[in-house]
This record gives C-alpha cells, structure tokens and sequence, in this order.
C-alpha cells in the first residue's frame, strides 16, 4: 500500500488549524494541541478504519478492502450495510470530539476518504515527502536539514502496537528499511563533515526510535571523534550488556559480531604510560569490595585466568548461586525475583573477598569466580551468604553449584577425551 502525499494536496487555508495524525510508534490523534483518541479505543475498528482512511491520502480506501480489513475471512449477511454503519458511528465519536463539525468520511464511487474541510497532516506521510525533498536538495545543507526533519518525524515503528497482519505490517518494514537507509546516507554526510555532535544526536535518536539498530555505534564513533573517551568507554559496557540480554547465547554469534563492530570505534589520544595507569588504577573504596561486573566482562576474566592458572597452578572456583523457594524451585516470578534478587547481590558481596569477581548471570542467578580457593572452602564461603541472605527475613533460600576451574589444557584433553 503506497501513499500519495496527501498532506501535500491536503492544503490549509490561512489560520485554519490542522489534524494531525501519527503512525510511527503509538497511533494518535491531536488537534488544537488535544488528543482525541483514548488509549483504549487504540485497536478498536474505530482507530482502524481511521488509519486506513488517513494513510491512504487522496486515493481512498476501497470498501472491498475495508472489508478484508474488518472482518477477515468472515461472512456477513449484508457487509455493506455493517460498514455503513460502523461509518455512521465513527463520524458521531469524531463530532463529539471537538473536531469542526463536518462530514469527516466522504464515501463516492466505492471508495471511502478523508474530508478535504479539516485538513490533516500524517507523520508518515510528511516523512516521505521530506526524503523524497531531501534526494532533490542542491546542497548538502539543505539536504541534511530535511533529513533531519524525516529522521525526527520517526518515533517508533509504523503503528507498533498494531496486530494487523497485512497492510500494516508491509507498511511497518517499509518504514523501517528507509528509516535506516536515511540514518546510513546522514551519518556518512555528518562523518564526511566531522559533524560529531550532530552524530551523537542522531546516534541516539536511533538507539530510542529503532532499539537494537546499531544506533550506540554512531553514538560511540562521535564521541570518539570528540575524544569523550571516558564517556566512550562507559557506553560500551552498558551496551554490551544491553544487546547481550537480546541476543542470550543461541544468538552470540550477533553479539560477537556487534561487539567487534563497537571495539572499532574505541580509540584514545596519544598519552604516555603513567597517565594512562593512572586512569586505569581502581578508586580505593571499590577495591574493598569484590569485583562487580557485567556477564561479558565475567566471560573475558574467565578466559584470562583459565590461561593464568596453567603456569600459577592456583586453585579457581567457579560458583552458581540460585534463588528457590522452600522447595528448591527456582523462582519464575519476575517481581519476586526482582527484589530478591537485590537481597542475594548482597549477600554475595559481603561474603566475598576484594579479589573474588561477580556478576549477575539472569533472573534470580549469579556466578561467583573464587580465586586461590580449593573445593572444600566452597562451603564456607556458603554459609556466609546464607547468613547474610537470611537477615533479609525471608522464606527463600540459595541452591548452590561448583566447578574449578579448568586451565586451557585440561580443558583440551577433555573435550578430546569426550
């Protein structure tokens, strides 16, 4: 379904006011700065009959097709009339609105359409016709400056809510491809133009607008370029962290994929060694404390110290800490799991040594990387959490689980052995 620039055709006279009509992200109605549609009429045949009519613009909605969309595969006695009907119904809410008083739906032919009386304006239509404006533009300057006003006009996919199979989703991944075409040809006019801090902006309109889109990147590559390194490097860990609870271990294919596309853009100024150990050396009050980190900083220490303790010889335990209720059942609920989940954070950290590493593995499950610990002191170490956990006043308790961990070569003749 193609639309045909009708807030173009669709003009206003001199002080007249306009309706405006958004697709992208949550369906909305305002005029003269008030909504008209509540949020739970969103997905009524109300709101969709109103959003074929809008977005189909000038040429109109055919009633066959507004039939399909309606009732399906179902079959009524007399769909003409049910329509007609529902039309009546639509144009009584629409007066009680305090939209001008008017026909609203024009039927002729066949075909049903917006009343050209009240004006409109489409988001997604405005968006079309500022890349189409942009494509055209003489300079550089006026063109990003259109850009910019599509890019902006995207808040969300089209009708996001919506679970319309046919029309709306066609539309949904159309927008979508040329949201993202439109963020490609921006930032390489911005990069061309060292225009970083209009990089950030757009960088972070997209991670909001189109989440998990690759939008940190553009957000990382400028601060880069404004040499933020600090800022830099703060970003990747929580964004790593971020795509890693999407993409979980069936899909870490993608994560190593974005990760290695996110490391690129790390870079720093030159420096000379004391400065650059200095900026790396902990704040004495965090290294009272065990290590506390992200899953995928765990992952690489882990990697570290398997190659470590092949010539150290130490003794590493990794422990899996789990929240069950009285019958040993890990706990499903996520409210629950939430708050208790806070308790058995700390409990772990006060049980543990500064040098222990630990990090939240998913709901109600954390790991524990015990350095220079045998097997046997694992219990120990157990029973100064529960101690802890049971200060909390709760009927929960901790499963426990422990392996040593393997050094590189072990490891090997394992998996040659299996």
């Amino acid at each position: 379904m193609q639309t045909c620039g009708t807030y173009v055709k669709n003009k206003k006279s001199k002080n007249q006011q306009v309706l405006y009509v958004k697709m992208f992200g949550d369906f909305s109605l305002k005029y003269q700065g008030r909504s008209l549609i509540a949020k739970k009429k969103k997905e009524t045949q109300f709101a969709l009959v109103l959003q074929l009519i809008f977005h189909s613009g000038e040429e109109g909605i055919s009633r066959e097709h507004l039939e399909k969309v309606l009732f399906g595969e179902r079959t009524l006695d007399d769909a003409n009339h049910a329509i007609h009907s529902l039309i009546y119904n639509i144009r009584k809410k629409l007066e009680q609105t305090g939209l001008p008083k008017g026909k609203y739906i024009i039927s002729r032919r066949g075909r049903f359409y917006w009343d050209k009386e009240i004006p409109f304006e489409e988001d997604a239509q405005l968006f079309e016709e500022y890349c189409s404006r942009a494509c055209r533009a003489g300079d550089w300057e006026e063109r990003i400056e259109l850009c910019w006003k599509a890019a902006l006009l995207y808040k969300g996919a089209f009708l996001k809510d919506s679970e319309q199979e046919g029309w709306v989703k066609e539309e949904r991944e159309r927008y979508h491809t040329m949201f993202l075409k439109l963020i490609e040809y921006m930032a390489e006019i911005l990069r061309k133009k060292k225009a970083y801090i209009q990089l950030e902006k757009l960088g972070r309109h997209v991670s909001k607008s189109a989440p998990y889109e690759e939008g940190e990147l553009l957000v990382i590559e400028a601060l880069t370029g404004m040499g933020r390194t600090e800022q830099v490097e703060s970003l990747y860990v929580e964004t790593v962290e971020k795509y890693r609870q999407v993409y979980m271990e069936e899909e870490l294919c993608k994560l190593k994929d974005f990760r290695r596309k996110i490391e690129e853009q790390l870079d720093h100024q030159y420096d000379i060694l004391d400065n650059i150990q200095e900026n790396m050396t902990e704040q004495l009050e965090k290294v009272q404390e065990p290590y506390q980190c992200n899953w995928m900083v765990f992952r690489e220490i882990y990697h570290m110290v398997a190659r470590m303790i092949e010539r150290s010889g130490q003794q590493v335990q990794l422990m899996l800490c789990t929240l069950t209720d009285m019958e040993k059942h890990p706990i499903r609920s996520d409210e629950c799991a939430e708050v208790l989940s806070r308790y058995i954070w700390e409990s772990i950290c006060r049980s543990i040594r500064a040098g222990d590493v630990v990090t939240r593995y998913g709901k109600g499950q954390y790991l524990v990387l015990l350095l220079n610990t045998k097997p046997e002191d694992c219990q120990e170490i157990q029973k100064r959490i529960d101690a802890q956990f049971r200060k909390k006043d709760t009927v929960y308790e901790i499963r426990y689980s422990v392996k040593s961990v393997r050094s590189l070569n072990n490891a090997k003749d394992d998996q040659s052995l299996s």
